[in-house]
């Protein structure tokens, strides 16, 4: 497939000599990738795939051995899993989350509605990112968005440790690498 794509794309022997290359090495990683990560290996093809249609050789070498850091030191996560909203997330993260005194859950709940879902809910939880974060603390720090003036430091505070609950969850379930927040 990838042969074909690129071969049509660049043409002539040169593209069929670059194609073959990559896709040795693409194999060779994949061989690694999938015993290592069983079926997550499949994404990660088709990750790859995509990284040598959109570049040249060198794009689809440094994604390699991105990819390959990141499972040696057990950090890779399927990039598939982190395109669920942070919303989404939240809404899973309350129904599972367990043993919450009745106080402490409805606390978590206002945060979410009144703090962090209305900032940062249709961001996909692979796209949150440190300095995204930051200015939601600092939106945070101004005014909240129904109008009532500056939140106390309190009041941040509560809502930092509720994502902070939430993005750990979403690293704990396989879904970020890392936790943003930390």
């Amino acid at each position: 497939m990838i042969q074909q794509e690129v071969g049509t794309l660049v043409g002539g022997e040169r593209a069929r000599h670059l194609v073959n290359a990559v896709t040795e090495d693409l194999a060779r990683f994949l061989g690694i990738a999938q015993g290592r990560l069983g079926n997550e290996g499949a994404s990660a093809m088709a990750l790859t795939e995509q990284a040598v249609l959109a570049g040249n050789r060198k794009d689809a070498e440094r994604y390699e051995r991105a990819q390959q850091t990141s499972i040696e030191r057990g950090l890779w996560v399927d990039p598939q899993k982190g395109r669920v909203t942070l919303r989404a997330w939240a809404e899973e993260w309350q129904r599972t989350v367990v043993h919450l005194r009745p106080t402490t859950r409805r606390i978590y709940d206002v945060n979410l509605r009144r703090h962090i879902l209305p900032y940062l809910g249709d961001l996909e939880l692979g796209r949150v990112t440190p300095s995204t974060l930051r200015a939601w603390l600092s939106e945070l720090s101004v005014a909240d968005q129904h109008g009532r003036g500056v939140l106390s430091a309190a009041s941040v505070g509560q809502a930092y440790r509720t994502l902070n609950r939430v993005l750990s969850a979403a690293v704990a379930d396989e879904i970020l690498g890392r936790n943003p927040l930390t």
